[in-house]
């Protein structure tokens, strides 16, 4: 073989190696990176290193399944409860292990295990990270502050962390709205659209309460049937069906869980009414559903702009629950949203006027 082909051979192998081997670091970092070995520790924490907090909302004792805890001088709170009692709305995605938390104009993001959170998208450092406690996830106690506008502090004499809602003069139309039920701001971008959300949907009431069907509407005695006497609906829809029968299917349908669940009578006419009236304000509001314009937010946006997405129209029906006195919270997921309702110990996520269990 003449001396130039030997050369041309060699470099023809020695880039085929170099070649090789970097696939092969690359397949390493990718392999590290799938398998989550990168993902954050998250702490469990045993009986034996906790010292146990009470937690108070504007002096009143707030109930939770687990209290709060002091682990090495770190102190925790239920995630969940406590951050809902602050005001917020909270969701979980298991997947990225991410809360994300609202409340008024924040919104916040932290990831399980860690000792950071997202303020509207700005990086701010916890006092310790997130750990897990008798199954519960506890969040640092300062990630309340920073992610409501509730203020927090620690009396280690009473072993109490104590959570005061931030009380404020008289907002301007610039400001942030002053929330009446629940720490919910439906959306609203400042005083004016909130204080209109709520004009809104207080006049809709007044109009249209006393015009509603009875329980069931025109299936009446299917409904009361179903659900007061526990007669049991057909298990399949068809032709041949009287409609006393299409009531029981139709009242099945709408809210079986509620008759497992055992709530109340009373209260399951009431969410019927209160339902219908949250899907009557809907259809009355003349608005257009629009997936692609990202200020639509809010039940302002469906009841002055006339255009909403998922999570305005769920804000909507938010603001008529509220007004009745239920406890709600508007639910996240990647694509959607849609309005929960908190009936004794389950919550219902309510879609398409339809009850469904989320327990």
């Amino acid at each position: 073989m003449k001396r130039s082909n030997k050369w041309i051979l060699l470099g023809i192998v020695t880039g085929t190696l170099l070649i090789i081997g970097f696939q092969k670091t690359d397949l390493i970092k990718h392999n590290q990176s799938s398998s989550g070995a990168r993902q954050p520790h998250i702490t469990m924490v045993s009986n034996t290193k906790v010292t146990y907090y009470k937690t108070t909302y504007n002096g009143k004792a707030i109930a939770t399944k687990t209290n709060s805890i002091s682990v090495s001088g770190k102190y925790l709170v239920s995630a969940n409860e406590v951050l809902k009692k602050a005001g917020a709305t909270v969701s979980y995605n298991s997947k990225t292990k991410t809360f994300t938390i609202k409340a008024g104009s924040k919104t916040t993001t932290h990831k399980k295990g860690t000792n950071y959170a997202y303020v509207n998208k700005k990086k701010t450092t916890l006092s310790t990270k997130s750990m897990v406690h008798k199954g519960i996830t506890m969040v640092p106690y300062d990630l309340v502050s920073k992610a409501t506008t509730s203020k927090v502090t620690v009396s280690s004499a009473t072993k109490t962390i104590k959570i005061t809602k931030s009380v404020t003069s008289t907002p301007t139309s610039q400001t942030t709205p002053k929330l009446l039920y629940q720490g919910h701001d439906y959306g609203a971008r400042n005083n004016v659209e909130y204080i209109k959300t709520i004009d809104y949907v207080n006049k809709y009431i007044a109009d249209h309460a006393k015009d509603g069907l009875p329980f069931g509407g025109d299936y009446h005695k299917s409904y009361e049937a179903y659900f007061k006497d526990g007669v049991k609906a057909p298990s399949d829809m068809n032709y041949n069906m009287s409609d006393y029968q299409y009531g029981l299917y139709f009242a099945e349908l709408w809210g079986k869980d509620f008759r497992d669940n055992k709530v109340p009578y009373n209260t399951i006419v009431k969410l019927d009414e209160v339902g219908r009236l949250a899907q009557n304000i809907l259809s009355d509001a003349n608005y257009r559903v629009t997936h692609k314009d990202k200020s639509v937010r809010s039940a302002y946006d469906v009841f002055y702009r006339h255009v909403g997405d998922c999570d305005a129209t769920a804000h909507v029906q938010q603001v008529i629950f509220d007004e009745y006195g239920f406890t709600t919270k508007v639910a996240y997921f990647p694509s959607h949203a849609d309005l929960h309702v908190k009936v004794g110990n389950h919550w219902y996520a309510f879609n398409s006027g339809v009850f469904r269990s989320q327990d």
